[in-house]
């Protein structure tokens, strides 16, 4: 019974392979855990405050992605693993895409939520600044998107010098 820990699967253990579904198994529940307490300590918090900071916080940790978390940790099981050279490249490189997806979807909802709180507080006063502040949102939320593209591109391997100076120049075009 204890030999099927010893076969070996691909290179690795059996028992290697258990420690590794393991550790992503509890890298996932750690994070989840991780997320409910953070919601809910900041949630108390910002019901008692009137800063937009906390409420932006908490918007931006709700929209933390299941996706993310699964990634993550199929990354961090796989960090006791034996895997070809090319297998943990690319593993790598994904991860770190997955990174930047999470990240742009936190940087577009605390933008969102910034834009929103704004355009509740200002609703009555000014109808202008609340456009302005609308289409500068937008503005933030495509730049952002636009450099997290840039970045994933050059984690892959493309070049992006060509890319980057073409916009430079599209830019300057825009601007004259």
């Amino acid at each position: 019974w204890m030999a099927v820990f010893d076969w070996v699967v691909y290179g690795n253990s059996t028992r290697t392979w258990l420690i590794a579904l393991l550790a992503a198994a509890f890298a996932f529940a750690a994070l989840r855990v991780l997320k409910i307490i953070l919601l809910r300590s900041l949630g108390h918090f910002a019901r008692r405050t009137r800063s937009g900071l906390d409420d932006i916080a908490v918007a931006t940790i709700e929209a933390t992605r299941v996706w993310f978390l699964v990634g993550l940790c199929l990354w961090v099981g796989a960090l006791p693993l034996l895997l070809p050279e090319r297998l943990r490249i690319v593993l790598q490189h994904g991860v770190a895409v997955l990174l930047l997806l999470q990240i742009g979807v936190w940087g577009s909802v605390a933008v969102r939520t910034h834009v929103h709180r704004y355009g509740l507080r200002r609703s009555d006063e000014d109808a202008a600044s609340i456009m302005t502040v609308r289409a500068l949102g937008f503005l933030a939320t495509v730049s952002l998107w636009s450099v997290l593209v840039l970045v994933a591109l050059d984690n892959i391997g493309i070049d992006i010098t060509a890319l980057v100076a073409g916009l430079g120049v599209g830019g300057v075009a825009v601007a004259l």
